[in-house]
């Protein structure tokens, strides 16, 4: 059995790595970016449950699905403002730079909403909401739901 195994992962060996991705291939311009998180918004919508029953696994792809959103409309919003997609894409996962660069752009927010993506990169929300089954200290949904309908609709006036 042990051999039948070590052949199999032997035989991965074999093949060669992907193909590196264009760069033109990963760029994306600001109105199209902004649709692809409208898309992920709308994914979501059917998800929202505020029902505390929900087991923390159950909360999951909601959260996940509207922490890619949030990401991608603040990238959106970033290339919009005249921010090269090299230098967002720079910011990797960081909702904080994202937010810091956003405000400077013009985008005014709550200051829940401000603390609450602050936090959410701190906690590492999106990372975690990927791979925790147990996300104990994550900020409760109907704050997840309240920062992604304001950032959409503060957001929505620069593609409107």
């Amino acid at each position: 059995m042990a051999s039948t195994q070590q052949q199999s992962f032997s035989a991965l060996s074999h093949f060669p790595p992907p193909p590196r991705l264009d760069k033109k291939y990963l760029e994306a311009d600001a109105p199209s970016l902004y649709a692809l998180a409208e898309a992920y918004r709308h994914a979501a919508q059917p998800l929202w449950q505020h029902d505390r029953k929900l087991s923390p696994i159950d909360r999951l792809p909601f959260r996940l699905l509207a922490a890619h959103a949030i990401e991608l409309c603040l990238s959106a919003y970033l290339l919009q403002a005249g921010i090269a997609g090299e230098d967002v894409r720079g910011f990797q996962h960081n909702l904080a730079v994202r937010l810091v660069a956003a405000g400077e752009k013009g985008l005014l927010l709550r200051k829940r909403t401000i603390e609450h993506l602050q936090r959410m990169d701190k906690d590492r929300e999106y990372l975690m909401t990927r791979y925790n089954p147990a996300p104990l200290a994550m900020a409760e949904l109907t704050r997840v739901k309240a920062t992604l309908d304001e950032l959409f609709d503060k957001t929505g006036k620069a593609f409107n």
